[in-house]
């Protein structure tokens, strides 16, 4: 059984995993814009530091760290994976996660908007919740 616990963790506490799969966090701007906006809506995940006790290092999420950083953010909601306590565990997860997530496409995420369109949202809302521009 995992051993899990959801927390409330300074961003100043968490360190970036050096074997991240995923090199290039591409550009932040809208997600940063989402965030600023409704917040995270997905925790992060991440491991205790091996090295440095009361620290953690970021196991899913480096995208949304990152963006909640840039959001203004100082803390950010993270849960804590204690079985995540070797490298080769950390890696296969890591891996893991970045292999089964599939991106929208481009038709879903129209008929996304369309559907909050209908619910009553005007673009510019839709806009400012996503981080996406009104184009």
């Amino acid at each position: 059984m995992t051993t899990t616990t959801l927390t409330r963790i300074p961003l100043d506490a968490i360190h970036f995993h050096p074997a991240n799969p995923r090199a290039d966090l591409g550009d932040l701007t809208e997600l940063a814009d989402s965030i600023r906006a409704v917040g995270v809506l997905e925790p992060i995940i991440v491991a205790p530091h091996a090295d440095k006790p009361g620290e953690f290092m970021l196991i899913f999420g480096h995208r949304r760290a990152s963006a909640a950083g840039l959001a203004g953010l100082t803390d950010i909601d993270a849960i804590i994976r204690a079985d995540l306590n070797t490298a080769a565990a950390q890696l296969e997860a890591m891996l893991v996660e970045n292999l089964q997530r599939a991106q929208l496409t481009p038709i879903e995420e129209a008929c996304g908007y369309q559907q909050l369109e209908l619910l009553g949202y005007p673009p510019a809302r839709i806009a400012k919740a996503t981080g996406r521009s009104r184009a």
